[in-house]
């Protein structure tokens, strides 16, 4: 099973921000509040929400840790 995390930013109401610069002046976005990081693969629904991408980019690699300790859990490894 593949599991990627991804790390996006996202405005006051959890909406993703694809604006920058110039775009986000142009098309009267509120801004950056925050960051989430979210899992796919495998039916995952783990995220999780900050104001700090460095510090949910660990949390997202601790979170893929723990798939990967679960898959050697069922191999019997």
């Amino acid at each position: 099973m593949r599991y990627i995390t991804t790390i996006a930013p996202v405005h006051e109401d959890g909406t993703e921000c694809t604006h920058s610069g110039r775009d986000q002046r142009d098309s009267d976005c509120s801004g950056r509040d925050g960051y989430r990081a979210s899992c796919a693969g495998g039916g995952c629904t783990w995220t999780k929400s900050g104001t700090r991408a460095n510090a949910l980019a660990e949390d997202g690699r601790s979170h893929l840790t723990s798939h990967l300790t679960a898959s050697f859990a069922r191999r019997g490894v």
